[in-house]
């Protein structure tokens, strides 16, 4: 497992914002953390990468800055919940995977309109 510097902080965040308690989060978040992973460091070449893939595929730099990440580090996949990344993979050497079933990605769409 890959991790960039700020992203277990985000991801705490992010519970929040699905209304995990802080507790929840920070112990979801610490739990995470116990896995073996390498804490990839970002550079400028990094960034820039991200605003040339992100003007290659016309997509935002953010979710291509996760691209020059795996192409950077020879990554085999990306796991996101994000589906825009089943486009931004394709033709890339490493795959797109979603770990949340499709039924459950359906329901959420629906209930956020």
């Amino acid at each position: 497992m890959l991790l960039f510097g700020y992203l277990p902080l985000r991801v705490q965040w992010l519970l929040g914002e699905f209304g995990f308690g802080a507790l929840d989060a920070r112990n979801a978040v610490s739990s995470l953390l116990q896995h073996p992973a390498t804490f990839v460091n970002v550079d400028s070449e990094t960034i820039l990468a991200a605003y040339e893939i992100s003007a290659e595929k016309n997509h935002d730099v953010y979710d291509c800055f996760y691209v020059a990440l795996a192409r950077e580090t020879e990554a085999d996949r990306i796991v996101t919940t994000d589906r825009d990344f089943e486009r931004l993979c394709e033709a890339e050497s490493f795959e797109y995977v979603n770990t949340v079933p499709q039924e459950v990605l359906e329901r959420f769409s629906e209930v956020n309109g």
